[in-house]
């Protein structure tokens, strides 16, 4: 087969697949996939430092309840021996 014809079938064959929806497809389906993936990691981050902040706001909550209830414990503990050293008890 001559080399002008066997070019000639090469550019032939590229420009029909070229037009093959499925390549094209595939051609714009990678582009957003990859996307995607970086909305996907950028919720994850954003969705990591809201889980963090949370968590804080938590362990706060629990250190001001834990020393309101050791405050209160100890104005009862306070209480109990004053009346125990005036009663005897």
């Amino acid at each position: 087969m001559p080399v002008d014809r066997t070019a000639s079938m090469l550019v032939n064959e590229q420009k029909n697949d070229a037009s093959d929806p499925i390549r094209i497809e595939s051609e714009v389906a990678t582009p957003l996939e990859n996307e995607l993936k970086m909305i996907d990691e950028s919720d994850i981050g954003r969705i990591d430092r809201q889980y963090e902040a949370l968590l804080k706001e938590t362990q706060k909550q629990e250190k001001v309840t834990l020393e309101t209830a050791a405050t209160t414990e100890d104005k009862r503990t306070k209480k109990r021996r004053w009346l125990s050293r005036i009663f005897g008890k």
